[in-house]
């Protein structure tokens, strides 16, 4: 959602996990054929939302309302048994604790052993990035290529700040923490 190249990034690794649930599910191949043009259809919603003149506030409630509408076009394509499976897999997904760190997992949850000063440090380095991503996901005076070059810069400058607030032994722990993450959600 900030960048045109990480929804690209999102939608590659969506691959796996989407062909696994349908297999989970039993979609048969009307079902698979609907979701992918109701997906199709509310991407090309998203997309032009993107480039209306909206406010954020109008944007943030358009969102809402196409997220519900695709939602409940999806749900009418399971069958209630199907239904019942998608809430027993988010049960156990949920139970194994593979939440999104980004939306919802515990903060600092990779970083182990931060003193309360870092605590502290960090939450202002986060709350910063946030604000400033924001600026650049609204400035509608940027091209998409634009956007995403001061998005990666951003990413750079908020990775130095936090490199010199842990310590040697920490950005150690951080670094095994993400490699031990990745190969966790490629399954």
């Amino acid at each position: 959602m900030l960048v045109a190249g990480a929804a690209q990034a999102q939608e590659k690794q969506d691959t796996k996990p989407k062909k696994e649930r349908a297999e989970r599910l039993g979609l048969t191949e009307e079902q698979k054929t609907k979701l992918k043009s109701i997906h199709e259809a509310r991407k090309a919603e998203m997309e032009s939302l993107k480039k209306s003149d909206l406010t954020p506030e109008q944007q943030k409630e358009k969102r809402k309302e196409i997220a519900k509408k695709y939602h409940d076009q999806i749900q009418g394509v399971y069958t209630p048994e199907q239904k019942d499976k998608m809430k027993k897999m988010m049960a156990e997904r949920k139970a194994k604790g593979k939440k999104d760190f980004h939306r919802g997992g515990k903060k600092n949850a990779q970083i182990p052993d931060l003193t309360e000063d870092q605590k502290a440090k960090m939450k202002t380095l986060r709350e910063e990035f946030q604000a400033k991503a924001k600026a650049i996901r609204e400035d509608k005076s940027l091209t998409d290529e634009q956007r995403k070059e001061k998005f990666r810069a951003l990413q750079k400058e908020n990775r130095e700040k936090m490199q010199n607030i842990l310590t040697k032994e920490q950005q150690e722990k951080m670094k095994a923490g993400r490699k031990e993450h990745k190969v966790r959600t490629k399954r």
